[in-house]
């Protein structure tokens, strides 16, 4: 499976590493867009700095599946709080994000999103009517709710496509990955049968 990480901070310990490891452990190709200029993270994509140069929809569709790792920005900009620290305030256009996570969405790509990320993609419009989690704040369980989500109180949940997680947990992204690969060698198999 390839995969497609989006990085707008690295401040929430584990977060980055605990993704990528998840994925790798996996045996799943894993490329990097940074989304911030100050991320000191080795990647294969700007999308700071040459946005430009990339078709946003067509990334989102080319991966197998599309993690974000937000860190604290994402949860302040999802909430619309002021940021605590300077180093964390960096003006970012969030539409780049929307961009590819919609793109992903519309083309049935597995998307992962931990910590405050599911308060995102809701926004989007993306867990209505789904279940989901988050990191536990009354902040980012009411944006799900508001938006259609059932809240779940697990460290991770699976439902169909989405992969959302209160906190980075390696063995438990890796059990909702391998829901994925067990509903598509299913499907595979389904599909061969006469």
């Amino acid at each position: 499976m390839r995969c497609l990480l989006l990085v707008l901070d690295l401040s929430w310990k584990g977060e980055y590493a605990g993704v990528v490891q998840a994925l790798r452990e996996l045996r799943n190709d894993v490329d990097v867009a940074v989304l911030a200029p100050d991320l000191n993270v080795n990647h294969r994509y700007d999308l700071y700095i040459e946005m430009h140069r990339y078709d946003l929809e067509k990334l989102g569709a080319d991966y197998d599946a599309v993690g974000i790792v937000g860190g604290y920005r994402m949860y302040y900009l999802v909430t619309g709080k002021r940021f605590p620290r300077r180093s964390l305030e960096i003006k970012l256009d969030l539409s780049t994000l929307e961009r590819i996570i919609l793109a992903a969405a519309k083309n049935d790509r597995l998307i992962i999103a931990p910590a405050a990320a599911p308060a995102f993609i809701a926004k989007l419009g993306l867990l209505r009517g789904r279940k989901a989690t988050v990191y536990p704040t009354t902040d980012l369980i009411r944006i799900l709710e508001e938006n259609g989500a059932t809240f779940i109180n697990k460290t991770a949940v699976r439902d169909e496509n989405y992969v959302t997680m209160k906190r980075v947990e390696v063995d438990e992204l890796k059990r909702c990955l391998a829901e994925n690969v067990a509903e598509t060698s299913a499907s595979e198999i389904r599909q061969k049968t006469p």
